[in-house]
């Protein structure tokens, strides 16, 4: 019985003859590529995350700031850019806009500014028209979003 377990162990390792460099070197290209396509999803998510804690902290500056303005006095709503340009249509068009605007951090120490946009007798008499701008840069492009709510004088 022991002859007989020693020929199947000897015909074993006849039979294998292991890998070949290229076999190997194969796989390791196979398994290097593997590892980089998990790498770049990574980064992808992680920059797809930053995108949306900067939206959600400029919504809710924006969110703040029409609050605040709902409870002023309809008279005192007026644009804050200080620039002489009033109506909607006022956008901030370039960073020296943006330097000229009230400055406010939010929650992950990031700088927004916030524009205020308002249009009289529009588009009824008696109305205004406000518009609220969030500004911000994500790396070194100028991202934005707005949010536009009417005031009427009864109000």
């Amino acid at each position: 019985m022991k002859e007989g377990m020693l020929m199947i162990f000897r015909n074993i390792r006849r039979d294998q003859g292991g890998f070949s460099l290229l076999e190997v070197l194969i796989s390791i290209g196979l398994f290097s590529g593997a590892i980089l396509g998990v790498i770049i999803m990574l980064l992808s998510t992680i920059r797809g995350n930053s995108v949306s804690m900067h939206l959600s902290g400029a919504t809710q500056l924006a969110s703040k700031q029409i609050e605040e303005l709902m409870l002023m006095n309809y008279a005192d709503l007026r644009d804050t850019d200080h620039d002489g340009v009033n109506g909607l249509d006022d956008r901030p068009a370039s960073r020296a806009d943006m330097a000229r605007s009230n400055v406010k951090t939010g929650g992950i120490a990031k700088t927004y500014q916030i524009f205020i946009n308002v249009a009289e007798d529009w588009p009824v008499n008696g109305t205004k028209t406000i518009r609220v701008i969030v500004a911000w840069e994500d790396g070194g492009r100028d991202k934005q979003t707005e949010f536009e709510f009417m005031r009427t004088q009864g109000e």
